[in-house]
């Protein structure tokens, strides 16, 4: 399958959200590995989350999307001369498992080295994914030992019984 890597535009943000409810929040028998339905319930972003997010200063957004069009995965970068914050990252559920993650991880590090000229990305996560942060951890994301809560204010989801917190993870650039 032949997919480019391209910056989004504001005319991709329901695409974008459909990804990230894919991804995250699942309908059943649709989960990939990165879903945490279980955990959180609601929807993860909504178009109008993505313009806000495409708008704001020092931010990007990348897609990779086939040449039919279809968007198999997005990521957000928000940085300035310092550090790069990765978010809104997501794979297609039937394309996880084809190395996408790490290839869009490889693309935000360079472009905030390039752009910015970033010593340093960093990233939170939901700290009950165990398994999504050993996958960041072969990737060079460390936890910093910082955490915070859930974002409840944010409106991307509502937390299922447990108090969950995100965990704070940083990959040093060279």
């Amino acid at each position: 399958m032949t997919a480019t890597i391209r910056h989004a535009a504001l005319e991709d943000a329901q695409a974008i959200a459909d990804l990230l409810n894919l991804a995250y929040r699942p309908p059943p028998g649709r989960e990939g590995w990165t879903h945490e339905s279980h955990l959180v319930a609601g929807q993860r972003a909504s178009a109008e989350q993505v313009k806000s997010a495409l708008q704001q200063t020092g931010s990007i957004m990348a897609l990779k999307v086939t040449a039919d069009g279809h968007l198999l995965a997005c990521l957000h970068l928000q940085g300035d001369k310092e550090s790069a914050s990765i978010g809104m990252f997501a794979v297609d559920t039937a394309a996880q498992g084809q190395g996408l993650g790490r290839e869009m991880l490889a693309w935000a590090e360079r472009e905030a080295q390039a752009r910015w000229s970033c010593r340093k990305t960093c990233m939170s996560v939901v700290a009950q994914r165990p398994e999504l942060i050993a996958y960041y951890a072969r990737r060079g994301y460390l936890p910093t030992g910082e955490t915070a809560a859930f974002p409840w204010e944010a409106s991307v989801g509502s937390p299922l019984g447990t108090a969950l917190s995100l965990c704070l993870l940083e990959k040093t650039l060279t």
